[in-house]
């Protein structure tokens, strides 16, 4: 009852983006902190391939359960308890969360979306891949998740804003081209490469043809990728 109270608190104007809205804050504060998670339910189903082991719910969890264990220590075998419990996240190197499941003495990383996916989400079309529905790498809840192939999970990163096109000098990649006179006379050097060249109206397709070689001079110049 307190939940549902804060979230019909009214206000006249909310402060994520200053515009007028008929919600109440707490509505509002409420979605962007998470509030929600605390009166949805929470279901539990066994890790694919640790059963037994560990669990993931739907709001994107990972515990582990209570289990007896072989140890053996300096040629001594004994059984040992282990209670289960909530195990922490970590982030990736790309931002998602994951821990560490280790099953028959051997340690596994693993992404917990993933972990969601498998045991929650039917998967007919065998697809690979597993995408966040909003873009954000936290939110491992089921209904944020969604079985795709690679080309619409890069598809929907574009689309969304986390994965942006590189253009000219901003991509790492893109390799500098010089411009010089058929006397070998320098001109410029194109550091955007083949976009500020097509910019400017020159054909980019027949610009590498000189570079390669299969063409002597393109628009009345020699072209060579810019030696660093």
């Amino acid at each position: 009852m307190l939940y549902l109270f804060y979230c019909l608190l009214p206000v006249k104007r909310n402060w994520f983006n200053n515009q007028k809205t008929d919600l109440g804050f707490g509505c509002v504060a409420a979605f962007e902190i998470g509030v929600f998670q605390f009166i949805m339910e929470e279901i539990w189903k066994c890790v694919v391939g640790y059963e037994g082991l560990y669990e993931v719910s739907n709001l994107g969890n990972v515990r582990s359960l209570d289990r007896v264990t072989t140890v053996t220590n300096r040629g001594n075998s004994f059984s040992k308890k282990f209670k289960g419990m909530d195990l922490k996240t970590g982030l990736d190197t790309y931002g998602y969360p994951s821990l560490g499941l280790s099953f028959d003495g051997n340690r596994k990383t693993v992404l917990v979306h993933r972990l969601v996916a498998d045991a929650f989400i039917p998967n007919p079309e065998n697809k690979k891949e597993v995408n966040h529905i909003n873009g954000i790498k936290t939110d491992n809840r089921i209904e944020n998740l969604e079985w795709v192939t690679a080309s619409e999970n890069t598809r929907h990163a574009f689309k969304t804003g986390l994965a942006k096109v590189l253009k000219g000098a901003e991509n790492k990649r893109t390799k500098s081209i010089s411009q010089f006179t058929k006397d070998g006379i320098w001109v410029k050097d194109w550091k955007g490469g083949g976009p500020e060249l097509l910019n400017a109206g020159f054909d980019n397709s027949n610009i590498l043809k000189t570079i390669k070689g299969k063409f002597k001079h393109a628009y009345g110049f020699i072209w060579k990728f810019t030696e660093k």
